[in-house]
């Protein structure tokens, strides 16, 4: 088998003692060869050799030029890889001194003894709940009170890691625990005696007269959020004692907008600020006409909160923070004003043919004194004309199953709604 090549793979996983270095290799290799002498070699043939069961090796074949080439020492061997028995490297060091062998993928955090490479398996490892550190069983830390931690504060405060009555669990994520200070900070009681609710909504009604905010918090069943800000954002917190709105005078509703984002305004981190201003003049408008039922328009809005910037010391508690609520309050007038003057041409444009489809039903009383107040273009949805009817002919108005106001508000495309019922 002059010129024969031969590829191998060694397996001495049977071996009675650890190889170790390219010599030993050599030397078991000179022994083992022998025993291939004479026979047939074709790749995928494993051969068992070794002197016994406690001693033995594996050689698989794995490429033969020629193939089905007759072994002799003229062969050349060529040995691809070695399978060996794996080799513990990170041992666990509890482990080690008991007399066991596992592997150890943890780092004891506090250093055993001084060695920073001592390794844990995963039954002698300590990992407390909410940290990535580990510690061996010598080295846990210890809780203000003296007892072992077994987990640290879910809100990632300063504070040291605490023990299991230390630590109380999130209401609808047990998993998540905290250290008694940030529970009480994060998630409060409600106000409301018995509640178990957490309070998410803080009330911040200002009283005016001592410039103090009621603060008091309650759930989501028990207190309420005026929507000033419009439907998508988080509206200002109010309590059942300072929900109340409708009726209110227009200088103290709108007072309490102002302050109540000033307040809100106070409250959140330097970089949200700017996003915390007060609401639109058209949105003020709105909130007015819902508290009193009727219109209120630009030029009045523009007085009422004129009068209550004016009546804030710009030096007192919250002064500064109402100021800068009002940034950019100039251009959101003249922006509204301009749109106003677009809206009132079209609704009045809409609002005769209103009136010129009454006339056309013979509903003449019912024409001469209906009046315009608002045309509206919500977002994505269709438009709306507010008209003010004359209350004693409201039957006329509508008729029958409200079959009038549905024919003119298919013909003209638009809504027509009756002022003060939005």
């Amino acid at each position: 088998m002059n010129g024969s090549k031969v590829e191998v793979v060694l397996d001495v996983r049977g071996a009675r003692q650890d190889l170790q270095g390219p010599m030993q290799f050599v030397q078991l290799w000179g022994k083992l060869e022998p025993a291939l002498y004479g026979r047939s070699l074709r790749p995928g043939e494993i051969f068992e050799l070794g002197e016994s069961k406690e001693d033995s090796y594996k050689l698989e074949i794995i490429r033969v030029v020629p193939d089905g080439a007759v072994c002799s020492p003229d062969t050349a061997f060529a040995i691809r890889d070695v399978v060996d028995q794996p080799r513990l490297i990170h041992a666990c060091g509890a482990c080690k001194e008991s007399g066991q062998s596992r592997y150890g993928p943890f780092l004891c955090s506090h250093g055993h003894g001084g060695d920073r490479r001592y390794r844990l398996c995963e039954d002698h490892v300590v990992l407390l709940d909410g940290s990535l550190q580990a510690f061996c069983s010598d080295h846990v830390p210890a809780c203000d009170c003296g007892d072992l931690a077994v987990g640290v504060c879910a809100a990632g405060c300063a504070k040291p890691m605490c023990c299991d009555r230390h630590l109380i669990a999130h209401s609808s994520s047990p998993e998540l625990r905290f250290c008694r200070d940030c529970h009480d900070r994060l998630f409060p009681s409600c106000h409301v005696s018995k509640c178990e609710g957490v309070g998410e909504i803080v009330c911040l009604h200002v009283d005016r007269a001592t410039g103090k905010v009621c603060d008091q918090k309650f759930c989501s069943a028990h207190g309420r959020r005026w929507q000033v800000f419009g439907p998508h954002k988080i509206g200002l917190g109010r309590c059942p004692e300072h929900s109340r709105t409708r009726g209110q005078q227009e200088a103290a509703l709108v007072e309490q907008i102002v302050l109540g984002t000033a307040v809100m305004r106070a409250r959140v981190p330097h970089w949200r600020q700017r996003l915390v201003r007060v609401p639109s003049p058209r949105a003020i408008g709105h909130i007015v006409l819902k508290s009193r039922g009727s219109k209120c328009g630009l030029d009045e809005v523009e007085r009422i909160v004129a009068d209550v910037r004016q009546s804030i010391d710009p030096k007192s508690r919250f002064g500064r923070h109402v100021e800068t609520a009002f940034g950019g309050w100039a251009n959101d007038v003249d922006r509204a004003r301009q749109r106003e003057s677009q809206l009132q041409e079209k609704g009045g444009v809409l609002f005769r043919q209103v009136v010129e489809f009454y006339r056309g039903e013979g509903l003449s009383d019912v024409a001469d004194q209906l009046r315009f107040s608002a045309y509206v273009e919500p977002k994505d949805k269709q438009p709306l004309l507010f008209v003010y009817p004359p209350e004693d002919l409201l039957g006329l108005f509508f008729g029958t199953a409200g079959q009038r106001i549905k024919a003119i508000s298919a013909r003209l495309g638009v809504f027509v709604r009756v002022e003060g019922k939005r």
